[in-house]
């Protein structure tokens, strides 16, 4: 948890600077640090901690970004946010003390009804920044607005061009896009992919034997902090990328696994972003049979939506989604270790390969000191993602907040834990008496 709050503290201070910083830089480097050394000495703190201990830990976040969304604004563009997010966050915040009150007391529906109203002001506050927040300046909004556009009007959204090599994202982002269109504005999808999250970590939580409250608090850390208001704001196609595989990842906790649907919804979130890769490389290292079958449906499923845009126009669809990602010089505005002393250390300029080849060696390492369980997998894929994107010079904030989600989730899920066999029900037959 520790680890979570200072990588989430390092986004929080970019976005509060509107840039990369030295600060940000150093909070960066301390978390992946922390971070990498919890996940390979597995830190015996989290077997010690009750679930009420750990609801406190959250809860106390919770109500310090809280605190942060109130006397600071979520993005440092000018000009400032008039819209009424400090307000929704000072309801959340009286909300999370109601809890806390609640929990003291022994009212558990109370303490339920505490942590809606912190849900619903997160999405709310959403809701506030499509409808009345100005429009993003980046160009991601605008390249999501035209895709969706396309697809309204039957055209191929890898053949629009706001980004000059063409749409950067796989196809569900324009999807997305569209839907939301269909309201009047294309980020209107990623409120679904918030409530998506909502879903799925508190189908998690009770699952593992967490109980729905401590998901609840995980999903509101989540949706509370910086980054993820600013995806909403950017049009960022992150939270459905997130809500899918949280979805996936309640199917494979299930009492009784549903591993294919598991895979349908982990190729829906490959096929939405590139990014969403990254849950793969350790899922089928498993004497879990299940687990490699949802690989093998993720795969099918996203390389199946996939190939549908690809065949329409393969240079197209390679050349913006695929091409131009790998050729992209470093962006001054990334979040990573390449650049830690701007004037004082060169520039890092590390090959694309070789970040691989790091950030999968890393992985590895956390995979096989972690058990042969759900939360090896969850671990070893937070540490893969979050060692990649420290390396790659066009990282941004969105990009860390899937391992971010991927942590919440591991924290929740006991050492080991694999869902409990189902004992058959068996009715005993009659036994026959002996004739007198």
């Amino acid at each position: 948890m520790m680890a979570w709050l200072v990588l989430d503290a390092a986004m929080g201070v970019y976005l509060w600077l509107n840039g990369p910083s030295s600060v940000s830089r150093v909070l960066l480097a301390a978390g992946l640090l922390l971070l990498i050394y919890v996940l390979v000495r597995r830190a015996p703190s989290r077997q010690t901690l009750s679930w009420g201990d750990l609801a406190g830990v959250m809860a106390a976040i919770l109500a310090l970004e809280l605190v942060a969304r109130v006397v600071s604004p979520y993005r440092a563009e000018l000009p400032a946010p008039t819209i009424p997010v400090p307000a929704l966050a000072a309801i959340a915040l009286v909300a999370v003390a109601g809890w806390f009150a609640a929990v003291r007391l022994g009212r558990p529906a109370v303490a339920a009804a505490a942590l809606g109203v912190v849900l619903l002001a997160s999405l709310a506050a959403r809701f506030t920044i499509v409808a009345w927040d100005i429009e993003p300046g980046f160009d991601v909004h605008l390249i999501q607005q035209v895709a969706g556009q396309a697809l309204l009007h039957g055209q191929n959204p890898y053949l629009t061009h706001v980004y000059a090599p063409g749409y950067p994202y796989w196809p569900l982002s324009a999807v997305l896009a569209a839907g939301g269109l269909l309201f009047g504005d294309a980020r209107w999808g990623l409120l679904l992919g918030d409530a998506l999250t909502v879903v799925g970590f508190v189908a998690i939580a009770r699952n593992v034997g967490a109980g729905a409250m401590l998901g609840a608090l995980a999903a509101a850390v989540l949706l509370w902090n910086p980054s993820g208001l600013y995806m909403t704001w950017q049009s960022l196609p992150e939270p459905m990328v997130i809500g899918l595989a949280a979805i996936g990842i309640a199917w494979l906790t299930a009492p009784r696994p549903r591993v294919a649907l598991a895979g349908v919804a982990f190729g829906l979130s490959i096929a939405t972003k590139q990014l969403a890769l990254g849950l793969m490389p350790f899922l089928p290292l498993s004497r879990d049979r299940g687990r490699w079958t949802s690989f093998g449906v993720a795969a099918a499923v996203s390389g199946t939506i996939v190939a549908a845009f690809l065949l329409l126009d393969p240079s197209a669809f390679l050349g913006g989604s695929v091409g131009a990602h790998l050729v992209e010089p470093g962006r001054d505005f990334a979040v990573n270790l390449l650049d830690p002393l701007p004037g004082v250390i060169p520039r890092l300029n590390v090959p694309l390969v070789v970040t691989g080849i790091i950030a999968l060696g890393v992985g590895l390492i956390v995979r096989l000191r972690w058990p042969d369980a759900i939360d090896g997998w969850l671990a070893s894929s937070a540490a893969l993602l979050t060692v990649a994107f420290s390396l790659i010079g066009i990282s941004f904030v969105n990009y860390y907040q899937i391992p971010l989600a991927l942590l919440l989730i591991l924290v929740m899920v006991p050492d080991g834990w694999t869902p409990a066999p189902r004992v058959p029900l068996t009715v005993p037959l009659p036994v026959s008496q002996p004739e007198p």
